[in-house]
């Protein structure tokens, strides 16, 4: 999911930091609305790049205000949990004053696109590993094209959960694509220079002795020498 974190100042809360801790303090808004998200966790992190221990945590009120202390001067970040995700602030940093910002969450699922919608297009990366020819496959010189249906992500990784057989020769050859999907990387679809998810239909193509089987579309069973989004080097070889 993308999500959105907009910062900007926020007027002091009528409460009071102790002595020994700087108060961390704020207001949770829905983007879509600009109204306040309520009962939502908010927990404070160091700021070490990584997942880490909570130093406290809070649940915001009935205006989606909160506030946490934090053990000391350093650089921290929120948090905060919802029922569908969990998004993190930016670092922040507290010295002697209380630190006092709203953040405005993205709180929708980012949508997936599909190839004709994006100005950018998925494509594999270059040295990408290949399926492993099953061996059954190879002592009955049976070759074949699997034709999967997945979306690729923002990082550019397969979702693995979205998986779909189109057309597979044999179960085999498709087990074979399922093992090697998860190593996959990919240049992630754009629309508007913003990383979006998008739906792929990649063929992977099992041959012996580098033959290359035609590829067909899986709306107008058309075939194609050259598929939108290419195949891994034949497998196989």
């Amino acid at each position: 999911m993308r999500v959105t974190l907009v910062i900007a100042s926020l007027g002091v809360l009528s409460v009071s930091s102790s002595t020994s801790a700087q108060l961390v303090m704020g207001r949770v808004l829905d983007k879509q609305n600009r109204t306040p998200l309520r009962r939502v966790e908010v927990r404070l992190l160091p700021d070490t790049g990584g997942r880490s221990a909570a130093f406290a945590s809070a649940t915001t009120d009935s205006s989606g205000e909160f506030y946490v202390d934090a053990p000391g001067r350093g650089s921290y970040r929120l948090e905060f949990v919802l029922p569908r995700t969990t998004l993190f602030s930016s670092p922040f940093a507290v010295n002697t004053d209380d630190v006092q910002h709203e953040y405005v969450l993205d709180t929708q699922p980012a949508r997936t696109y599909f190839e004709f919608e994006v100005s950018k297009q998925v494509w594999p990366l270059p040295n990408q590993p290949h399926p492993r020819y099953p061996e059954r496959m190879r002592q009955a010189y049976k070759e074949g094209v699997v034709l999967a249906e997945f979306v690729v992500d923002t990082l550019g990784q397969a979702d693995i959960a979205t998986f779909k057989v189109l057309r597979t020769p044999h179960p085999d050859f498709t087990a074979a694509v399922l093992a090697v999907l998860p190593a996959l990387r990919y240049t992630p679809a754009e629309v508007d220079h913003r990383k979006v998810k998008q739906i792929v239909h990649a063929p992977f193509v099992f041959c012996l002795n580098e033959s290359l089987l035609p590829w067909v579309h899986p709306d107008t069973s058309k075939f194609e020498r050259l598929p939108r989004v290419r195949p891994t080097e034949c497998t196989g070889r």
